[in-house]
């Protein structure tokens, strides 16, 4: 009797000690796992030169920085005369994080991209960040289109955080995107030529402070627009708000039109 109670309990040991490796291998993976984890690249832009931290997906130019590679990319600091290009795959996502960015660009826009499926701009909380485009664009043989605003984006761009964007558009519009637009909060102010903010899509706003100053449209969508937050102030020489197609602001509750028309749905309907 005594030899099978020690091969009994010998034989439920060995479960335990199995079932314990397991645990530990389990666990170790996932530690592991989680710091493989790309960090956030670093971009610094100093007066007459960048510093780029570590890692991949930055290539430095004379004046460019361009981003090859999806990721999260820190942005902050200061140039009068830098830009930002994003090119990178059909399904890549990227992230920039503007910290405190004051970036001007002598001969095109200081942001531009050129490809990517989406670029999420996040605005640090209790941070400036201003951009400003030249008065005339530089043609570039390397790309296929001029951009046409200070912030020109061939794919889908949301804007967010609890920072402050000022954007200056010199040359045309102010923000500008060939995709869906959107904006979820943060204090946004642009000056622009012609469009302050301006979607081929859509254009969907439903957070922050919009303080818009325009040549011509404070918003223009070429696709649908649709309003829900709660402070927008636009002066604008033609219209304040243009769509093609519907016109959704039911869900806004402060919105100030000066020197403008107030609206106008031209293909759509109007819902306010």
């Amino acid at each position: 009797m005594n030899i099978k109670r020690i091969l009994c309990f010998a034989a439920a040991a060995g479960c335990l000690l199995l079932c314990f490796s397991s645990f530990l291998k389990q666990k170790t993976t996932k530690i592991h796992s989680f710091s493989e984890e790309k960090p956030a690249i670093k971009i610094i832009y100093q007066q007459g030169h960048v510093v780029v931290s570590s890692g991949t997906g930055v290539k430095k130019g004379k004046n460019t920085v361009t981003i090859t590679k999806g990721g999260e990319y820190i942005v902050k600091g200061e140039s009068s005369n830098g830009r930002i290009l994003v090119d990178v795959g059909d399904e890549e996502k990227v992230k920039l994080k503007f910290n405190g960015l004051v970036l001007k660009c002598e001969d095109s826009c200081p942001l531009y991209v050129k490809n990517a499926d989406k670029v999420v701009i996040r605005l640090k909380q209790g941070t400036e960040n201003i951009l400003t485009d030249a008065n005339f664009y530089k043609m570039d043989p390397n790309i296929d289109k001029t951009p046409a605003a200070c912030i020109y984006s061939r794919s889908d761009l949301t804007i967010k955080g609890a920072g402050s964007l000022a954007v200056n558009g010199n040359f045309h519009h102010g923000i500008s995107c060939t995709k869906d637009l959107k904006i979820k909060d943060g204090t946004i102010r642009v000056k622009a030529e012609k469009d302050a903010v301006r979607g081929k899509k859509s254009v969907l706003i439903e957070g922050g402070k919009l303080f818009l100053s325009a040549g011509r449209d404070g918003i223009h969508s070429r696709g649908n627009l649709t309003i829900k937050n709660k402070k927008i102030e636009i002066d604008a020489k033609q219209y304040g708000m243009y769509a093609f197609g519907i016109m959704d602001i039911s869900g806004s509750s402060d919105i100030k039109i000066r020197d403008a028309l107030v609206q106008k749905a031209s293909m759509g309907n109007t819902k306010d």
